[in-house]
């Protein structure tokens, strides 16, 4: 068997972030980074149980660490094909000559068809390297075998066509409508072209197929707050035009989501954790109900019919200060239904707060990141 080394920093010992991790993640993200299974460009196949194996835990210890570094930004995971991305491995571990690019496509080549090659492209494309420009095409090549959704090379030029006037190949599957019989065939299959528009200050040309890849792609990041934080940049910088807005764009969520994610924001596609917790469930299926029959009472009460009964609570449910209702198995409690306190029944009283994502400490070694350690370097493109 051939082994390969990893370069590890001593400064990690120091990161706050890397720091803050318990013990049994700390082991887990070095085995990752150097188990048998890892190879040159930290994309690999690692199915859970050779974790827990190969450690000699049993799968319910492996579930809390694992989901630590998920959720902080160390890695990221597809469940359907069991192959992890070590997020910040080739910026501690780069490919520096045209023959590892070679060796990292054939790599590509050998995977199963993964979402995360989409992050670990916008990852590449970072550097600006141009020998690194064969590995990026591949990537996007096998993308789009993988879930049909190509990644045009350049941006098409732009044209005076009609919007939502769109064609597809008669060779492709699934034709939207076909194209007027004098109108020339369309030059491009690929997305329509983003733009920036610079008196509204708003892109142009996304569409909702795009925010809900994008947010697969990076579950850390509140797309709709950075796309504003990205147009407010581009303002307070007009003299840095881009040819290429959807690259910039994913250049720009790639380095928010090494730095652990949007701050202060909410993206409901992103909380793999609440998602996946049953408590977090039925809080939130609780509040949901809670919400719901609100706006039955308030329907209710506008049409003078008769008001609305909350499930769990016996009683009368309208409003008034002389009513009374009743939690199943609780003192009566005078005047309006209040939410109670999560644990109890009934009610919550809301969805989990938004989780805080830290900056993730990705593979190893130092570099520019400054205290974000390993950390993207600052700044968009």
């Amino acid at each position: 068997m051939a082994y390969r080394h990893q370069a590890v920093h001593t400064r990690i010992w120091h990161d706050e972030k890397f720091k803050a991790l318990s013990d049994d993640a700390r082991l887990l993200f070095f085995y990752v980074m150097t188990c048998p299974h890892s190879n040159l460009i930290g994309l690999f196949v690692l199915p859970k149980p050779y974790m827990a194996a190969d450690l000699g835990w049993l799968p319910k210890r492996l579930a809390k660490p694992f989901q630590e570094l998920f959720q902080k930004g160390f890695i990221d995971y597809d469940e359907k094909t069991s192959v992890i991305w070590i997020r910040n491995h080739l910026r501690y571990n780069p490919l520096d000559n045209p023959n590892q690019v070679k060796a990292a496509i054939k790599l590509i080549d050998e995977l199963p068809k993964t979402r995360l090659f989409q992050g670990l492209s916008g990852f590449l494309e970072q550097f600006g390297k141009p020998f690194l420009k064969p590995l990026v095409e591949r990537l996007r090549e096998r993308l789009q075998e993988g879930f049909g959704k190509p990644e045009p090379e350049t941006e098409p030029e732009p044209e005076t066509e009609p919007e939502n006037n769109i064609y597809i190949a008669p060779n492709d599957a699934g034709i939207v409508s076909e194209p007027p019989p004098d109108s020339p065939p369309p030059k491009s299959k690929g997305p329509p072209k983003i733009d920036f528009d610079w008196e509204t200050g708003t892109f142009q040309g996304i569409t909702e197929e795009e925010l809900n890849r994008w947010a697969e792609a990076y579950p850390a990041v509140d797309i709709e707050l950075e796309l504003r934080q990205a147009a407010e940049w581009l303002l307070a910088n007009p003299h840095k035009r881009k040819k290429n807005y959807r690259r910039f764009l994913v250049s720009w969520f790639s380095r928010t989501q090494q730095r652990g994610g949007s701050k202060g924001g909410r993206n409901d596609r992103s909380r793999v954790a609440s998602a996946t917790d049953p408590v977090e469930r039925e809080l939130q299926n609780a509040e949901a109900t809670y919400q719901q029959w609100l706006r039955e009472r308030a329907a209710a009460q506008k049409g003078s019919r008769a008001a609305p009964k909350l499930p769990g609570v016996q009683g009368d449910a309208g409003g008034g200060s002389g009513g009374k209702r009743k939690r199943e198995g609780a003192e009566e409690v005078p005047g309006e239904v209040s939410r109670v306190d999560r644990g109890g029944p009934g009610v919550s009283g809301g969805p989990p707060g938004d989780q805080d994502p830290q900056h993730g400490v990705g593979g190893a070694g130092s570099g520019d990141g400054g205290g974000d350690l390993p950390g993207p370097r600052d700044g968009p493109d």
